[in-house]
């Protein structure tokens, strides 16, 4: 019981830090992130930050993960029409409609994720991934 427990104050507080880091990534861009700005957003310590998310490149991971999750998520969820046609435009428009929430965000995020050295890591393992 305490271990659930304490694993769920644990993803909340790593949801808390993924939330404030996407807000300020939104308001100010990625060279403006910084992790004691990150910890007050979320309302945790420093090392709390460090520990269930890690460094900036751990972050940047984490956020690309999540972006790319509730895409998948919204293309699962999309209605399919019966041509491929309105499907492909069914797809589409679910990837936007996520994508376009906060568009601050995903610009800055789609502009760090393809062009960054810290995306380096995360850009190796998706290719290693969709390659297996």
């Amino acid at each position: 019981m305490f271990k659930n427990l304490f694993e769920e104050h644990k993803a909340e507080r790593r949801k808390r830090i993924l939330a404030g880091a996407r807000r300020l990534i939104a308001r100010g861009g990625w060279e403006r992130l910084g992790m004691r700005d990150l910890a007050a957003s979320a309302r945790v310590s420093v090392p709390t930050v460090y520990s269930l998310v890690g460094g900036k490149g751990q972050l940047l991971a984490a956020l690309v993960e999540e972006q790319f999750s509730d895409v998948a998520r919204a293309l699962g969820a999309a209605p399919m029409g019966e041509t491929v046609v309105e499907r492909a435009r069914a797809l589409c428009e679910a990837g936007n409609r996520v994508l376009l929430e906060a568009p601050a965000y995903t610009r800055e995020l789609v502009h760090l994720f393809l062009t960054s050295e810290e995306a380096r890591p995360v850009r190796r393992t998706m290719d290693e991934r969709n390659v297996t």
